[in-house]
């Protein structure tokens, strides 16, 4: 027994020191900006009518806001920042005319999808160029850090308690292996303090994480803390977090005044099937704050989906939790050695229902094994798949070597000896205790990459590529201006003298008789020379000719010749950057999840069979 203790006590210290240096800082989150409209540096002829920032995830606008600083510090701005009418991913602010100079438009956001802060800022100019390298550029800073995820798992610690103290109760009550009711009464009371405790983890939690919020909002708008407190309460992530506190408190009132009447029910009583709404709902109401809900891919399938895969590994460790306090609280008889054998079958199910769901969350995030070892959201997936890999294999110790044991102890009828049943309950004690220490570790990992933007869809759009006289021109379709082509030029010798005077454009569609169009094009963008053409000239639909001619500052005009079939051509490039294809990466994905789901059928079947030599021994 002392070996046995010595070497459990080396496990939990290796895996909690192993937790502990795990670089969880490494966070970084969430409303990016995909575009600024005038272009960060940009330098421009007129006073723009407005500053617009696309962002990658949806916009609070009550808790967001956009400042404009003019020339010499003087107010740049017109009015408030509000969202775009017809997306709102899309943030713009009035510019009022300040004169000649440079502009900075200063940005603090909060994301309606996943409730935290980004700002940042970004500059331009009107007139002339800036001579202070201190302005031209942007600065983007995330507000995302370790307390945030702290924060998020104890809500989540105290939902897998309160979910696997529920199940454990009904198998407590409808085991054919228990004991009369006055048996019972110390491990009643055992469950009966893991529900006070998970509900008011899930309590502090939420509270403490809509407090923490407002305070790094009041910091950020310098306003005070009531008012902090009402934006940042108004919010979605800050109203679902107050939902899901009042649930928590709901279930604690629930239980502290009918727990008696639970406890000396023979049968579910509604009071139970009350608390499991709620739980139910408190993990539906995380996965709406979540990364699922910001996707283009079937954003309430992927949250019920993200909701599912909660709920699932929250049973895994909730379950491994408390049968582990069964084993620590001593030697367990035969009737709770069953019990605890009937919520392994169940962790078996678990595994399979996490492991499904967990294979589509990874495909709709990751996007791609390319952004694996490329982005924050890969890195903190390695570290919640190795957290993962290292919990089934504790689950298959437990599995293969305790249960084992505790099946030929049951044999021999010797589970309810002192001597006999020593070794095995402290082996049992090894594994189970590992395995909730890892699952606790693994609702850690969970958290921090609950807080992790995943990456965003890349490659290239449509694009067309002339190179003529020194002059590369890029005639490209765009993301940021939807119903705007875009047509960039530069100098292929970086020639910092470069100059366009003009540029002519002819288009043509020989099959609809229309033809050809001359058009000069005004540069929007003198820093980059980019102009815009729009989409609607392409009409009707159909094979254009189109011609370019840039007349340079010295030198001969560069002239380009291609053809567009519009909107064909530029509609099947947009489809193949921004659906998903089925290809290597989706096909792990399925063949992951056909393996974990047979995987968890073989588990479940090795339960039952151990369950079933427990009972006939008995």
């Amino acid at each position: 027994m002392g070996i046995l203790k010595n070497i459990y006590g080396v496990c939990f210290a290796l895996a909690a020191l192993g937790g502990f240096f795990v670089p969880w800082q490494l966070v970084y989150a969430h409303a990016t900006p995909i575009s600024y409209d005038p272009g960060a540096a940009s330098i421009l002829d007129e006073i723009p009518k407005e500053v617009i920032i696309h962002f990658s995830e949806r916009i609070e606008p009550k808790a967001s806001s956009i400042k404009i600083f003019g020339p010499n510090g003087a107010d740049g701005g017109a009015g408030p920042a509000v969202l775009s009418s017809s997306d709102n991913r899309v943030l713009r602010a009035p510019v009022r005319d300040a004169g000649k100079g440079s502009y900075t438009a200063s940005w603090q956001v909060v994301s309606a999808d996943d409730g935290h802060f980004t700002k940042g800022a970004f500059t331009f100019s009107v007139g002339y160029e800036s001579q202070s390298d201190l302005v031209v550029g942007t600065e983007v800073a995330y507000s995302s850090f370790w307390s945030d995820a702290l924060l998020i798992w104890i809500e989540l610690f105290g939902q897998a308690l309160l979910f696997a103290g529920l199940v454990f109760l009904g198998l407590i009550r409808h085991s054919k292996q228990l004991a009369p009711f006055g048996d019972l009464v110390p491990s009643y009371r055992r469950l009966r303090w893991v529900f006070i405790a998970g509900a008011l983890l899930v309590v502090v939690g939420t509270c403490f994480y809509v407090l923490k919020q407002a305070y790094a909002l009041r910091e950020l708008q310098h306003i005070d803390w009531l008012a902090a407190l009402t934006a940042f309460s108004s919010t979605v992530s800050g109203t679902y977090a107050l939902w899901r506190g009042v649930l928590g408190g709901i279930f604690l009132l629930i239980f502290l005044g009918r727990w008696r009447a639970v406890v000396a029910a023979s049968k579910a009583t509604y009071i139970e099937y009350a608390l499991f709404i709620v739980v139910l709902g408190m993990a539906l109401l995380r996965a709406r704050v979540s990364h699922a809900a910001a996707s283009h891919l079937w954003p309430e399938f992927s949250i019920l989906v993200n909701g599912i895969h909660l709920l699932a590994k929250n049973f895994w460790v909730g379950g491994a939790l408390i049968s582990s306090l069964l084993f620590f609280d001593g030697r367990i008889g035969s009737r709770w050695l069953a019990l605890v054998a009937k919520c392994s079958q169940y962790i078996s199910i678990a595994f399979g229902i996490a492991a499904v769901s967990g294979a589509y969350i990874i495909w709709l995030h990751l996007k791609g094994l390319a952004n694996v070892l490329t982005t924050d959201w890969g890195y903190q997936f390695l570290v919640l798949s190795t957290l993962a890999v290292l919990l089934l294999c504790v689950r298959l110790y437990n599995q293969f070597v305790g249960w084992r044991a505790a099946a030929r102890l049951s044999s021999a009828g010797a589970v309810d000896e002192p001597r006999a049943s020593d070794a095995v309950h402290a082996r049992m004690r090894i594994g189970y205790g590992i395995e909730a220490l890892v699952g606790v570790m693994m609702l850690f990992a969970t958290s921090f990459i609950i807080i992790t933007t995943p990456p965003l869809m890349s490659g290239p759009l449509f694009e067309k590529h002339i190179s003529s006289q020194g002059v590369a021109m890029v005639f490209r379709d765009s993301l940021e201006q939807p119903d705007q082509f875009l047509l960039t030029l530069s100098s292929e010798s970086h020639d910092p003298d470069f100059m366009v005077h003009k540029i002519t454009l002819t288009l043509t569609n020989e099959a609809a008789g229309i033809g050809p169009i001359v058009a000069l094009l005004p540069p929007v963008d003198r820093a980059t020379w980019e102009y815009t053409l729009a989409k609607a000239d392409f009409n009707p639909p159909g094979v254009w000719k189109v011609a370019l001619d840039a007349e340079q500052h010295q030198g001969y005009d560069a002239v380009g010749y291609f053809t567009l079939d519009f909107p064909k051509e530029v509609a099947d490039r947009y489809r193949a950057v921004t659906e998903r294809q089925l290809g290597f990466f989706e096909w792990m994905m399925i063949f992951g999840a056909l393996a974990g789901a047979i995987f968890s059928l073989l588990l479940y079947r090795a339960n039952v069979s151990l369950e079933r030599r427990l009972n006939d021994t008995r």
